[in-house]
C-alpha cells in the first residue's frame, strides 16, 4: 500500500494526535496489549527506544487521552485507554496499517512534520509584521 492509500481518517489522526514515532510506537505496542499495563522499561525493550524517550512519549499520549497511567501499579505502568472512544476503530486501522506498511506511515510522518513546521514558520513570519501589537 503506497503512503497516498492510507487511509484518510489515519491520515488524519496522524497528523492531530501523534507528535512523533516514539509515539507512534508506544501507542501500537500499547493497543496490542489491551487491557494489561506495561511500564517504560517494558516499552523500551520492546521497541528499542531509549526510556527517556518512551517516558516523553508516554506524556504525550496521556495529555491527549489514548493512554492512562495506571496509580499504584509498581513502576509507572501504562495501558492502552483511549478516551473519548471515538479514535478506538482508527487506532485499529493504523496499527493494522503500519504493520503492513511501516515505510507508509513514516513518509507520512515525516510530510507531517515538514508541514508542522512550515506553519509554525509562516506564523512566526506573519507575526513579525503586526503592526501595533503588544511589544
Amino acid at each position: 500500500m503506497p503512503a497516498e492509500e492510507i487511509p484518510e481518517d489515519v491520515r488524519r489522526f496522524l497528523f492531530e494526535h501523534v507528535e512523533g514515532y516514539d509515539q507512534l510506537e508506544v501507542l501500537v505496542l500499547l493497543r496490542g496489549q489491551t487491557g494489561r499495563g506495561l511500564s517504560a522499561d517494558e516499552l523500551a525493550g520492546a521497541s528499542k527506544i531509549p526510556v527517556a524517550l518512551v517516558d516523553t512519549a508516554l506524556e504525550g499520549l496521556c495529555r491527549t487521552g489514548f493512554v492512562e497511567r495506571l496509580t499504584g501499579q509498581a513502576g509507572g505502568e501504562h495501558r492502552y485507554l483511549p478516551r473519548p472512544t471515538d479514535h478506538v476503530e482508527t487506532i485499529e486501522r493504523l496499527s493494522q496499517v503500519y504493520r503492513e506498511n511501516p515505510l507508509g506511515i513514516v513518509k507520512l510522518m515525516n510530510a507531517n512534520a515538514l508541514e508542522r513546521v512550515r506553519t509554525s514558520a509562516m506564523r512566526a513570519f506573519a507575526n513579525a509584521f503586526v503592526l501595533g501589537g503588544k511589544k
